[in-house]
């Protein structure tokens, strides 16, 4: 068998292929441990191709952790003006770190600011407003002063974009660093053709209540986890899986929603249970839930009242007075071995304070 020998031409051009797709390997590699399912993928492949910023020492991105305002600042400054970070001394907790150049020049060509109190927080994780003001500036585009809330324009501009990422929630959401990902690329490529939220569609979210994770009673000692219970298959609402915990009834209104929110709990176990003493609640008391925001909701006690087990307590559930209730619903009186069930049910009924 013979083999054929490549001329030096062909050789030489062979060579020159191979060299250069070497030369270029890194902008068809991402970081370690980024799936292509992640949804920010496309955009830290761009951001690393571009070589706007470096992964961790161990070769991943990381892109669920947050990212604070130093590193931000450092990988903005450095993309849009390259080579001409400069100075120290800006602010009074920024002196020469090694972040310092990026956060005053940033200052001085108006970039950002600190906040009230003249800090600029370096350490602090960046929140979603913090960083459509800084993509906005660095954009150079107009916005009208003196906004209320000053958020506003930013936030607007970054939407006309189509920048703003559909896993953004809220105004003071921490952005991770996927996020960043994304709100640099499709600013920087013009990407047009991704889900977005819009300023509205944001105003909405935020007006609307987190999901409960925390009901706290103080009178009667409770501060019970929160979990999520629809309908029984007779029609009945669900129940708490453990006698020490709360359930909401998401099928019906959000704590603090306009309307009426439910929770119950469980009374009468051997060990104890989270209602026990629920009946103890007078009008005045008061309680609260912690939503999935870290927002705690106050609410004050109207009414206590005992229902039949067998009732109609359709108006435990609903309410047209455009306020917001939370009504807190147990059992009580006799215990029937026949039904498995007590005779009673209690309902406690507060309005949001």
């Amino acid at each position: 068998m013979h083999l054929k020998i490549l001329s030096r031409r062909t050789l030489a051009i062979l060579l020159a292929f191979i060299l250069l797709s070497l030369m270029n390997s890194n902008a068809f590699t991402t970081f370690d441990g980024v799936e292509s399912t992640h949804p920010n993928y496309e955009a830290i492949n761009y951001i690393q191709a571009q070589n706007i910023v470096d992964g961790y020492p161990d070769g991943t991105f990381r892109p669920d952790n947050p990212i604070n305002r130093a590193e931000f600042t450092k990988i903005i400054i450095a993309a849009y003006y390259p080579g001409q970070a400069a100075g120290s001394d800006c602010f009074p907790d920024v002196g020469t770190e090694w972040f310092a150049k990026y956060i005053c020049f940033a200052k001085t060509h108006d970039v950002l600011s600190g906040y009230p109190d003249g800090n600029f927080l370096p350490g602090n994780n960046i929140n979603f407003v913090e960083i459509a003001k800084i993509l906005v500036n660095v954009q150079g585009f107009t916005v009208l002063p003196d906004a209320d809330p000053w958020y506003t324009p930013y936030v607007e501009k970054l939407a006309e974009a189509h920048a703003i990422p559909a896993s953004i929630s809220s105004f003071d959401q921490k952005v991770t660093r996927g996020e960043m990902a994304e709100m640099i690329y499709r600013m920087q490529s013009k990407i047009t053709n991704k889900s977005f939220k819009t300023y509205e569609e944001l105003v909405i979210e935020n007006a609307m209540p987190g999901l409960p994770v925390r009901l706290k009673i103080p009178k009667i000692q409770v501060d019970a986890a929160v979990e999520y219970v629809g309908l029984t298959p007779d029609g009945a609402m669900g129940v708490p899986q453990s006698p020490d915990g709360a359930a909401w009834f998401e099928l019906g209104r959000r704590p603090g929603a306009e309307g009426t929110a439910v929770i119950a709990g469980h009374y009468g176990f051997k060990d104890g249970s989270t209602f026990d003493n629920l009946s103890q609640l007078r009008p005045g008391d008061t309680l609260s839930v912690e939503d999935d925001k870290g927002v705690s909701i106050s609410f004050v006690v109207r009414e206590s009242r005992s229902y039949d087990e067998k009732a109609d307590a359709s108006e435990v559930f609903y309410s047209h007075d455009g306020k917001s209730h939370l009504n807190l619903i147990t059992c009580e009186g006799v215990w029937n071995n026949i039904s498995k069930s007590f005779s009673e049910r209690r309902v406690i009924f507060t309005d949001k304070e």
